[in-house]
C-alpha cells in the first residue's frame, strides 16, 4: 500500500504551502540535512507563519535565508522553541536549511507560507535639473541621482529603501544646485550663474576656475545671458589670477560672442549688486 511520507526538502512554487520537518508529527531522525526552496512570482514576497516548532536546543537548527541560496542575508537560525511567529522575505525567494545532529530528536516543526505583496517606499522626487536611475522601490532597492552639467548634487547621490515596519528611504532625495564658484577640471563642461535658471541672488561675488591640462585652452560659448546692465557683470580672464589679462567683461542682455583662452587655466568671475536680479548666464567650454 502507498504511504505518505514527509520529504526532506524540496522546491515549492505554489502561492501558498506547508513545510513540515521529516516524519512530522513524529520526531525527526538524526543526522538530517534538508533544504527547501520557496519561489513565488517576481515582485511578490513570502510570509512564513510558524504553527509549531520544537528542536534540540543549539544542535538541531532551521536556518532561513532571505533569497535564493545560503549566501544571502540570514533571517535567522532557530533551535529549541525560540522562533518568531512570522518571518517575512524582502524578495520572491526563501531558502530553508534544516539539520539535525547524531543524537536527541524532538517533534520538529510545522510551517505555513503564503505569498504577500511587498510594500514599497514612496516614489522619490526627481530633483529639478537632475535625473533618477532605478525603477524599483522595494526593501533594499537603491535609487541613484545625477545632476545635469553645471549643477552640483546637494545631499546623497544614492538612497535605499529601508527594511522595518514603515517603508521609507534612508535619506531624502538630493537637490541639484547651481553654485557660486568652484573649479572645473573636465575637458568640457558647463558653468551657470548661481540659482540658474532662476534669478541670481543679490550681492554675489563668484569665481570659477577652468583648469585644463597644460597645453590646452578653453573655447567658451554663451548659451544664455541676462544681467542688470553695468551693475551685474561677468569677467573672463586668460589665467588663474584676478590680475590675469581680461578677455572680456559682459553685462546686459546681449549674448557675448565666443572666446578662446590661450592659457590652460581660465578664470570666470561674476558680480551682482544689491538690486535687480535676472536669470544670469549659462556658458559651455570645451
Amino acid at each position: 500500500a502507498p504511504t505518505c511520507v514527509v520529504p526532506c526538502g524540496g522546491n515549492l512554487t505554489e502561492r501558498r504551502g506547508t513545510i513540515l520537518s521529516p516524519g512530522f508529527p513524529e520526531p525527526y531522525l538524526n543526522s538530517l540535512n534538508c533544504v527547501w526552496k520557496i519561489v513565488v512570482p517576481e515582485g511578490a514576497g513570502i510570509q512564513i507563519q510558524v504553527i509549531s516548532f520544537v528542536t534540540e536546543q543549539n544542535w538541531d537548527s532551521l536556518e532561513v535565508f532571505d533569497g535564493a541560496d545560503n549566501t544571502v542575508t540570514m533571517l535567522g537560525s532557530f533551535s529549541g522553541t525560540t522562533v518568531p511567529a512570522l518571518l517575512n522575505s524582502t524578495s520572491n525567494q526563501l531558502y530553508l536549511h534544516f539539520y539535525s545532529d547524531i543524537s536527541v530528536s524532538a517533534a520538529g516543526f510545522h510551517l505555513e507560507y503564503k505569498t504577500v505583496g511587498l510594500s514599497s517606499c514612496p516614489e522619490p522626487a526627481v530633483p529639478s535639473n537632475g535625473v533618477k536611475t532605478g525603477e524599483r522601490y522595494l526593501v533594499n532597492d537603491v535609487v541613484s541621482f545625477q545632476c545635469e552639467p553645471g549643477y552640483a548634487l546637494q545631499g546623497h547621490a544614492h538612497i535605499s529603501c529601508m527594511p522595518g515596519t514603515v517603508r521609507r528611504w534612508n535619506y531624502p532625495p538630493p537637490l541639484c544646485i547651481a553654485q557660486c564658484g568652484g573649479t572645473v577640471e573636465e575637458m568640457e563642461g558647463v558653468i551657470l550663474s548661481p540659482g540658474f535658471p532662476g534669478n541670481y541672488p543679490s550681492n554675489m561675488d563668484c569665481s570659477w576656475k577652468i583648469a585644463l591640462p597644460v597645453g590646452f585652452g578653453a573655447h567658451i560659448q554663451f548659451l544664455n545671458f541676462s544681467t542688470e546692465p553695468n551693475h551685474d557683470y561677468i569677467e573672463i580672464r586668460n589665467g588663474p589670477y584676478e590680475t590675469s589679462r581680461m578677455m572680456g567683461r559682459f553685462s546686459g542682455n546681449e549674448l557675448p560672442s565666443s572666446l578662446l583662452s590661450t592659457s590652460h587655466e581660465t578664470t570666470v568671475y561674476f558680480h551682482s549688486d544689491h538690486s535687480q536680479n535676472r536669470p544670469g548666464f549659462k556658458l559651455e567650454y570645451q
